[in-house]
């Protein structure tokens, strides 16, 4: 009746669910017909026939795809509710505009504008027509080269960490 934790680390012990899968699943080629993949472009693509590449965000970007997805929230949900309480108020409260202008405005001026911008940019981001800031960018993980044998792995900044000679790369590959 040991814990999973105690058994982790006395033990040694294998857990099921920390085996490799031995098949492969076919619902994806089973889907893609040959007529798609010949659209595909090539540059887009993590891996060919000489290297495979693994990227992962960047703890910044991580934070901006959080506050990206608030701002799309708060746009979508909380401000026409918040716009929509205003003007049920202008029907049935009493004072009128002019006891619900400088809420209206400060809403506008200091909460739906910059929410604006902030969503703006990532749209025109995601549509290639803005670059991302340097500190957004994907940083590498891990790159397996075909013509080197080499496995290399990174650390912050792109650079080097480790480099060895990975001899079953079309397994992974494959997989």
């Amino acid at each position: 009746a040991q814990g999973f934790l105690r058994r982790v680390l006395t033990k040694g012990q294998v857990f099921p669910f920390t085996k490799a899968n031995e098949t492969i699943s076919l619902a994806l080629a089973r889907e893609t017909e040959p007529s798609a993949m010949q659209s595909y472009n090539q540059d887009n693509l993590f891996w060919d026939e000489k290297d495979l590449n693994s990227e992962a965000l960047s703890g910044w970007s991580q934070f901006y795809f959080i506050i990206v997805g608030m701002v799309k929230v708060s746009l979508i949900l909380v401000l026409p509710l918040a716009y929509f309480l205003i003007f049920i108020g202008l029907i049935f409260g009493s004072g009128g505009w002019s006891a619900r202008s400088e809420t209206f405005y400060g809403l506008t001026l200091y909460i739906t504008f910059p929410f604006l911008l902030i969503y703006g940019h990532f749209k025109l981001v995601s549509a290639g027509h803005l670059f991302l800031a340097p500190f957004l960018k994907s940083k590498r993980v891990y790159s397996l080269n075909r013509q080197t044998g080499m496995v290399t792995l990174f650390k912050k900044g792109n650079k080097e960490r480790f480099s060895h000679p990975f001899i079953e790369f079309d397994c992974v590959l494959m997989s």
